[in-house]
């Protein structure tokens, strides 16, 4: 998730960012894992899941962030 709404969007999609900060990585979930950076210019999240959950995060991050212009 990349751009200036990206902390935003995962906080309102029930994300704990728990103060992950640039270049900096940790593990918000049980099985997950998230890192920080800006490698578009902006701030960013990647977020790496076990591919049994990767859909439904998918789809919940899209419905969360449509309001806020979230596009894939």
């Amino acid at each position: 998730v990349q751009g200036p709404e990206a902390a935003a969007v995962l906080e309102m999609a029930g994300v704990d960012l728990g103060g992950l900060t640039f270049m900096n990585g940790f593990e918000p979930k049980d099985d997950w894992f998230m890192s920080r950076s800006g490698y578009t210019g902006e701030d960013g999240f990647e977020i790496y899941v076990d591919s049994t959950h990767a859909l439904g995060i998918w789809n919940h991050l899209l419905v969360v962030g449509a309001a806020d212009g979230l596009l894939p």
